[in-house]
């Protein structure tokens, strides 16, 4: 019972039009459009609901949306095949709109050999829900088809989490499904220029601001970077500042597994390493980061460092870390194996809510930070370095350290605080030192740590026999 039809040649236009609170009380939305074919409606667009097909034409200009929902698409959902042609711009607005446990908060459209084009459009506080994604907008490209996206902002636009159904929830405010190679990728069929992103955010920050799905994050990433498909307003460098790391996201489509991809799965748009390798020397330090840091918040946390896990070995081998934040690591904040005369230094770094079950190098339970060291490396920390609220099940809640030979040297002349820290043994450090090794340890300070064994504070086993 649709209100138009549009077929072959056929052109609507909507202008002028508000929308205000409307939900998805039955299973026709207030304005359902649709061409001459029998396509059910099932609760899509809380507003409106467009099927285009056939050269068929839309255009909805100077309208507003406020507080609309529906399972897909909150204010409009819209599919658009053959050669169809769906325009949205003279300063349209969606305030408030959302999908319930679906996609597209504000927009849902699946575009099939069609063309799509939104402009001087405004996004605000609009949202989705897991297993939902798209807080303001979701995107199906298929092949053949052209999405333009100019002159549009985007407030306050959220994928929310839930308890219930933990899968997807990626894309603040845009989600693309696209199915275009990235060699296909160019001006005419894939363009975001001039747009604006404030305060919007994915769960576990999985594309705050725009996640694409495609064959490979890397390849398409360079194709946007490489055609400067995507210009953002009042951001600096954004195809090669790290800082935007997590706000532009992908995943291949060979790792989404029904939206329970774990987050190792997500890369960065850009600035995807080519080489998951430490590069040497390597340096992490906070000031050139991305501030969100996915440390073992997958399903299947790391066991072995949930933060960073690294073998540092050979001669003129380095690793830094500078002032970096390590917070809620599954698996140890940083797991460490130095050999062969590697060079490890920490620096002001803070570890908290870490916590792990096995330590890596030697295989033990660990909290914040582990150490193992042998043949000649040199480890260090200087400056003031905190551990707070870290545990592990059996030796060094914050703090485990092993140094094994008479050539290895561990020097930590920084201040070390251990703050409501616990584990079996050492609650807040666990030294191991075999064989004549070296360990200075200075400025030690402990509150309010325990060990349901020894060593509350501090536990030290020294031996002269090799580990």
């Amino acid at each position: 019972n649709s209100l138009f039809t549009i077929s072959d040649v056929g052109h609507l236009s909507l202008l002028g039009l508000h929308f205000d609170n409307l939900s998805p009380t039955s299973s026709i939305p207030l304005i359902s459009i649709s061409s001459n074919n029998n396509i059910g409606v099932d609760i899509f667009g809380g507003a409106i609901y467009l099927y285009i097909d056939d050269g068929g034409q839309a255009t909805v200009s100077n309208s507003s949306f406020d507080q609309c929902e529906a399972y897909n698409g909150g204010g409009i959902f819209a599919r658009i095949q053959k050669r169809g042609k769906l325009t949205i711009d003279g300063q349209c607005q969606f305030t408030e709109c959302k999908s319930i446990l679906r996609n597209g908060g504000g927009i849902l459209l699946d575009i099939n050999d069609s063309t799509v084009y939104i402009e001087d459009t405004t996004f605000d506080s609009c949202t989705c829900t897991q297993p939902g994604y798209g807080g303001a907008l979701a995107l199906y490209q298929e092949l053949n088809s052209i999405i333009s996206i100019t002159n549009s902002s985007f407030i306050n636009c959220k994928a929310i989490s839930n308890s219930s159904d933990q899968r997807y929830g990626w894309g603040g405010a845009i989600f693309i499904q696209t199915s275009i190679f990235a060699q296909n990728l160019n001006e005419s069929n894939f363009l975001f220029t001039n747009l604006i992103f404030t305060r919007c955010s994915a769960v576990n920050s999985i594309g705050n601001n725009l996640h694409v799905r495609s064959t490979s994050t890397h390849e398409t990433g360079e194709a946007i970077k490489t055609k400067n498909l995507l210009t953002v307003n009042e951001t600096v460098d954004i195809y090669y500042n790290k800082l935007y790391g997590s706000d532009y996201m992908g995943i291949d489509e060979s790792d989404v597994d029904d939206g329970n991809a774990p987050i190792s799965k997500h890369e960065p748009l850009f600035n995807i390493p080519q080489s998951r390798m430490f590069l040497n020397p390597y340096l992490v330090d906070a000031n050139d980061g991305i501030d969100n840091v996915f440390c073992g918040e997958s399903d299947m946390p790391s066991q072995q460092g949930g933060g960073i896990n690294a073998g540092i070995s050979s001669l003129n081998s380095k690793l830094e870390l500078e002032s970096v934040i390590f917070q809620k690591c599954k698996g140890g904040g940083v797991n460490l194996r130095i050999d062969t005369g590697g060079k490890v230094s920490i620096s002001n770094s803070s570890f908290s809510n870490c916590e792990a079950n096995i330590g890596g190098g030697v295989r033990v339970e660990i909290g914040g930070l582990t150490i193992f060291a042998q043949e000649g490396p040199n480890f260090t920390i200087i400056g003031k370095t905190s551990f707070k609220n870290c545990s592990s099940i059996t030796d060094g809640g914050g703090f485990h350290t092993m140094c094994n030979g008479t050539r290895n040297e561990v020097l930590i002349t920084g201040q070390l605080e251990f703050e409501k820290c616990t584990s079996q043994r050492g609650g807040g450090m666990y030294v191991l030192c075999h064989a004549y090794a070296i360990i200075v340890v200075n400025q030690l300070s402990f509150k309010d740590c325990s060990s349901s064994g020894q060593g509350g504070g501090l536990y030290n086993c020294e031996s002269q026999l090799g580990g």
